[in-house]
């Protein structure tokens, strides 16, 4: 006897790829395969989904079960699904799905072994009632943290024109996406010098559209991402300072600025650590350790232990080596007009392919060395 169970992709050489002389209550036993009756062979189903049954006979129904990914195995229930409260409360057993949700929603149990969790989009402006759970523009949070804390896996928080100043870091614990509504121009995330702006962790999260700056900590000033899962998007990340990594440690930055970001200490990477970075300009970073340092030793002023793709890299510093980047891969970038204080004014050791550099090795790995030919290197039009 199988009760909420999701009973797809399964097979049989005779019959019943999904169950044989079997009972299956509030269940969803589609897509399976065999040489005869491929779902269900001599099974006994009720209010379940399955192409074998009678529609409408015993709170059977026939319809495909419209799934999230059912080719990619996400066999949650997608918006829309026939087999939203469409079981029976009576089979019920336990009072969480196979997720740990709540069995039951909306007064009646779905078919299969997940409960229909509804997505809800939350909000955030300096003017709003600050309403939980946020989720339209009367009843905004007026603060970021308060709206991602509501925020559940999926779902994602608005954010409209104001400069938000910070007395503690946005820390993000699901893989919600982060945007403002009119772009960093108009969307200032402000650390008020004290504190960092976001800690993403290792959440498939995404943070779109805002002007991060201000921030302070011993590692990523502006964000903290613990590994390379969290992603930062069209974002400016400006003026921040940490020991490791001023502007942004781990993570992924694509179409993103980072220019005017300081790390102090002997982790280096004035714009980025441990990250990677694609179609980003980083200029005015820079990593101001100069003696000491024991093992670590500073350096790479926009970049270090980075891959870089598609990036232009000018106009960095470093009291140490690297001024552009140290320990890093670049691919397809420009990193010219760097500076150092001990050596490798644009790179410090590292792989280059396709890249432009006076410290690459012309001719090899599609580098070449020629000056790109900036518009205005000086003025920060860093166009070529």
């Amino acid at each position: 006897t199988a009760i909420n169970c999701t009973i797809i992709s399964n097979t049989a050489s005779t019959s019943g790829g999904g169950l044989r002389n079997s009972t299956a209550n509030n269940c969803i036993v589609w897509y399976n395969v065999a040489g005869a009756d491929s779902n269900s062979y001599l099974g006994v189903l009720n209010y379940s989904c399955s192409p074998d049954l009678i529609h409408g006979v015993d709170g059977n129904i026939t319809n495909a079960p419209a799934l999230v990914d059912q080719p990619g195995g996400d066999y949650r229930l997608a918006s829309g699904s026939p087999c939203i409260d469409t079981g029976t409360n009576g089979f019920v057993v336990g009072s969480t799905d196979l997720d740990g949700n709540p069995r039951i929603l909306n007064g009646t149990v779905d078919m299969g072994a997940y409960e229909f969790i509804p997505k809800f989009d939350h909000y955030v402006a300096l003017d709003g009632s600050h309403t939980a759970p946020y989720t339209n523009w009367a009843a905004a949070a007026t603060n970021i943290q308060a709206a991602v804390d509501a925020a559940a896996e999926g779902e994602t928080v608005h954010i409209t024109n104001g400069t938000y100043l910070l007395t503690a870091e946005i820390s993000v614990t699901a893989g919600v996406l982060i945007q403002s509504v009119n772009g960093p121009e108009f969307t200032i995330v402000d650390g008020g010098g004290s504190s960092r702006c976001f800690n993403l962790g290792s959440n498939a999260c995404v943070i779109s559209g805002f002007s991060i700056t201000n921030g302070s900590s011993g590692s990523g000033g502006g964000i903290y991402c613990s590994d390379s899962t969290p992603v930062v998007t069209h974002c400016t990340i400006s003026g921040n300072t940490a020991s490791w990594a001023g502007g942004m440690y781990g993570g992924t930055a694509n179409n993103c600025t980072i220019s005017g970001n300081v790390a102090t200490g002997s982790g280096g990477g004035g714009g980025m650590r441990y990250g990677t970075a694609n179609n980003c300009l980083f200029s005015g970073n820079a990593a101001t350790l100069a003696g000491g340092g024991g093992g670590m030793g500073g350096g790479g002023g926009g970049l270090r232990d980075c891959t870089a793709n598609n990036c232009t890299i000018s106009g960095n510093t470093t009291a140490r080596d690297g001024g552009g980047m140290k320990n890093s891969i670049a691919n397809n970038c420009i990193v010219w007009n760097n500076t150092a204080g001990t050596g490798g004014d644009d790179i410090s050791s590292g792989t280059q392919n396709h890249t432009s550099s006076p410290d690459a090795v012309n001719g090899v790995g599609g580098n070449i060395t020629n000056s790109p030919a900036f518009v205005d290197k000086d003025l920060s039009l860093i166009h070529i």
